[in-house]
């Protein structure tokens, strides 16, 4: 796949989650829940989890964010169901190598699925924090942390 054709499959991601996103309002139900907030550019977004017996059953997020933001949180929420914190850190582990990564050739990671099309944002470096800043708010709500910042 050229760079080309990454940035517009970026683009159509991007903006169909932003139009439309996955597991978009509170969770009645949730037995745990975290605020993220983006200093930088405005970004706040709240993850709510339900957890059973150490497994997400149920995660959805809410939030005033940039397209960047508001994508990644509807395609974390969609991951999550029915992780284990394991395997929760091994895959955010992965997400911010792929959108960390200095080298120019792209990455496609399989088992990343929709999320390879954050693979291209490390070419902004401010806005990789819009990327990652619903999985900290994620891993700040397991923790039992109330809120947490980019900064």
């Amino acid at each position: 796949m050229t760079e080309k054709d990454t940035s517009r499959i970026y683009q159509q991601v991007v903006i169909a989650h932003n139009r439309d996103p996955h597991n978009y309002g509170p969770l009645t139900e949730a037995t745990h829940q975290a605020r993220g907030y983006n200093p930088v550019c405005g970004d706040a977004v709240t993850v709510y989890l339900n957890l059973c017996e150490g497994t997400v059953t149920a995660a959805s997020f809410e939030g005033d964010c940039c397209a960047v933001c508001t994508c990644s949180a509807s395609l974390l929420t969609d991951r999550l169901k029915g992780m284990d914190a394991p395997a929760f850190e091994e895959l955010m582990a992965e997400f911010e190598r792929l959108v960390n990564h200095q080298e120019t050739a792209v990455i496609d990671e399989p088992h990343l699925g929709d999320l390879n099309v954050f693979e291209g944002i490390r070419e902004f470096p401010s806005r990789v924090p819009c990327a990652t800043l619903p999985w900290h708010t994620a891993r700040a709500a397991w923790a039992g942390m109330p809120q947490v910042s980019t900064e």
